[in-house]
């Protein structure tokens, strides 16, 4: 795996305004579902990663400092922008790369974590350090995703490794981008956990209670707006709009009042329902200032936790289709010395379970 750091490539103008949403159902008793929107100005061309076990991974710091090195030990499927990040130019080096491993920003493991990166604008990531080892936060998913079983892992597994905010240009003379992130994980138990980097410092929300996740202002500040809407009731009018604050506030108020199914592939139809209320459609203003630009929902992942199964949809296609993870191990594809495979997911054709055609990536 190489070394060389590549952050997600802000080439387009200054970033002031994004919108995604992640959603947790956990109740007690019930099957565990999650569910993600990824919105932006412009579409990544994202890419679904399958991911083996026993693949050397590093933190990809390069000379920002220490990388954190692991081999993978659970197999994944991801959602990537390694194919958009494989055009930009490292601005630590200048090397010029094809494919990446690189980019995750979404996926499960075949232990059952899942693990979701979102754009939290007001993040201030840690300075260099040469002691500490550190990742990228590009590779923030991966490192969890690769290395734990459960949430309880993953917050152990973050008190030990810092995660790095470098950016790189498109070109020689281009300004550095580094693009603020925090990250949720959940896992199979209902457990959930909340990372977000404040004034360089790690802020760790650890607990099922914590279901809900979008952009700015981070948690804490979200918590205290949710709270002057509880306890929810049948009269309670959740806002409307789609600023990030709002979205929480929605999804918070769907997920309470979603019926509940034993069922798992009825829990995940309902959950989709609840995430689509802070999904944005194309063209539509992120709130009355012009300035802030449009970002709509490009794809939306949900995760069966149950079946271990991770559904994605693309916009522009009419159908939802889905990776099963049990049949990636028994099919070998997760197994030491398996290739890297991916798929194209924004294909018209692609409906149902796809895992047969994924292609190895380096082919």
């Amino acid at each position: 795996m190489r070394s060389t750091l590549l952050v997600v490539l802000l080439a387009c103008g200054p970033i002031v305004a994004t919108a995604c949403s992640r959603g947790l159902f956990n109740e007690e008793g019930y099957p565990v579902i999650s569910a993600r929107t990824m919105d932006w100005e412009f579409p990544f061309n994202d890419t679904l990663l399958i991911n083996p076990r026993g693949v050397r991974m590093d933190g990809g710091l390069g000379r920002a400092g220490k990388s954190k090195t692991w081999k993978v030990k659970y197999g994944s499927v991801v959602s990537s922008i390694n194919t958009w990040l494989s055009k930009a130019v490292s601005s630590l080096t200048g090397e010029r790369f094809d494919y990446l491993h690189d980019g995750a920003t979404d996926g499960i493991n075949e232990a059952g974590l899942g693990a979701h990166l979102l754009y939290l604008e007001a993040t201030m990531y840690p300075e260099v350090a040469q002691d500490v080892e550190g990742i990228s936060y590009v590779r923030w998913v991966r490192y969890l995703l690769d290395t734990c079983a459960s949430v309880r892992e993953a917050v152990e597994a973050m008190k030990s490794v810092r995660v790095a905010g470098v950016g790189i240009r498109v070109a020689p003379n281009a300004p550095l981008k580094t693009l603020g992130t925090h990250l949720a994980v959940e896992d199979a138990s209902g457990d959930s956990a909340i990372f977000e980097i404040i004034d360089g410092i790690m802020h760790v929300y650890h607990g099922s209670n914590y279901t809900v996740m979008t952009n700015d202002p981070p948690l804490p500040e979200m918590l205290a707006n949710v709270s002057r809407y509880e306890p929810f009731t049948r009269v309670t009018v959740p806002p409307g709009d789609i600023a990030s604050i709002s979205r929480f506030v929605r999804v918070a108020f769907y997920l309470h009042y979603l019926p509940k199914s034993m069922d798992s592939s009825v829990m995940t139809a309902t959950v989709r329902g609840a995430i689509a209320t802070a999904a944005a459609p194309l063209g539509a203003p992120a709130d009355d200032e012009p300035a802030l630009g449009v970002y709509p929902t490009w794809w939306t992942s949900l995760t069966d936790y149950k079946q271990r199964v991770y559904y994605w949809s693309w916009v522009m296609n009419p159908n939802m289709f889905w990776v099963d993870m049990v049949k990636l191990q028994d099919s070998g594809k997760l197994d030491v010395g398996a290739p890297t495979l991916h798929l194209d997911p924004l294909q018209a054709s692609l409906a149902g379970e796809v895992s047969q055609f994924f292609k190895p990536l380096l082919a």
